[in-house]
């Protein structure tokens, strides 16, 4: 239940990213909140995902069992992210296509870019989340299946270090930085997935599979939260105000950290309202919707005149309610209609 609230609380800081609440208001506190507290947003969906997926799957000495349940939770999951991630791009591929024409970006070379972009990037700017948790989920298995908890987690930080360096540190000129920061933007998803998503989503897996271990940091949760924040926060006003690494803060060092110590924290939170946790299925929906519609949403409302003129406040507020309202008339008609289509959008 906790974790489908701090879901739906991500979506928002997802929503500021793309539409910056405090832009018009200034500059440091938006650097803070778009850059900083926001970004942890993503790497947190990630570990979310990995600690529900694999919690079902049956592990043996640290290692996945080769059986057909398990086989039969991975595929299933793949065929449910590949779904959505399709049917979201057939809708914002219907929103490009009359601006690639009347841009004049037109012919052959556009569908081949689009397609190249689709199974390698991301289709639209904020679904390269789907195609590295693609990615990720597919590498995390295989790891999972061959290496075990701890190699692959030992074998993720390395893969991170490799992300943060090619990000936020490619003013250290090391050898092969540049080659790997390369590669990065060509193959953004399958590197994202390796070096981004597999990282993530081990924060879940240890947090769902190593309890007796996860449960002695349990008194230092709150210390631990504090100090990494504190550090993550020192690490990026470092590479933002000396210049170092302007507005490229969002996946550095400190991030996997703090992803670590907000899960346990996240974990240890429970609410015993039955209320709540019956609302708990449609906010975990919903926060999947308003992370793939708020876009789409955010291009409609930028064709009114009047809506550069209004504060960067008023244009975050406007989206959040829109992408939110958008979510709520999508799960009400479900669960009157029981139109099994709109479940795929979610």
């Amino acid at each position: 239940r906790t974790f489908d609230f701090a879901k739906l609380i991500c979506a928002y800081l997802i929503v500021a990213i793309h539409c910056p609440p405090f832009l018009g208001v200034s500059s440091t506190i938006n650097f803070y909140v778009t850059h900083v507290i926001a970004r942890i947003a993503v790497p947190f969906f990630f570990a979310t995902t990995a600690f529900f997926l694999f919690r079902k799957m049956k592990f043996i000495d640290g290692k996945i069992a080769n059986n057909i349940s398990n086989i039969r939770c991975f595929w299933r999951y793949i065929k449910r992210n590949v779904l959505l991630y399709a049917i979201w791009s057939v809708i914002y591929l219907i929103w490009q296509i009359p601006n690639w024409y009347a841009t004049g970006w037109w012919g052959i070379h556009v569908v081949k870019d689009y397609l190249i972009s689709f199974v390698l990037s991301g289709s639209f700017y904020h679904l390269w989340y789907m195609v590295s948790l693609f990615y990720g989920i597919v590498f995390l298995y295989v790891m999972l299946r061959f290496i075990g908890i701890k190699g692959t987690a030992i074998i993720s930080c390395a893969l991170y270090l490799v992300k943060a360096l090619s990000y936020g540190y490619t003013w250290l000129n090391l050898p092969g930085l540049t080659t790997v920061t390369s590669l990065f933007d060509r193959f953004g998803g399958v590197f994202g997935g390796l070096c981004l998503a597999v990282p993530m989503m081990m924060v879940g897996v240890v947090c769902g599979q190593c309890l007796d271990w996860t449960k002695k940091l349990d008194r230092f949760r709150l210390l631990g939260l504090i100090a990494s924040s504190i550090l993550l926060s020192v690490e990026a006003s470092l590479l933002q105000y000396l210049g170092l690494s302007k507005d490229k803060v969002s996946f550095i060092v400190m991030t996997l950290p703090v992803c670590f110590f907000i899960f346990i924290n996240v974990r240890k939170i429970s609410f015993k309202n039955e209320r709540l946790g019956k609302c708990c299925k449609m906010i975990r929906s919903a926060s999947t919707l308003i992370y793939c519609v708020h876009p789409l949403l955010l291009c409609l409302w930028s064709l009114l005149n009047t809506w550069s003129d209004l504060s960067s406040i008023s244009r975050y507020i406007i989206l959040c309610v829109s992408s939110t309202v958008f979510a709520a008339i999508v799960l009400l008609i479900e669960k009157s209609t029981r139109m099994k289509i709109l479940k795929y959008l979610h």
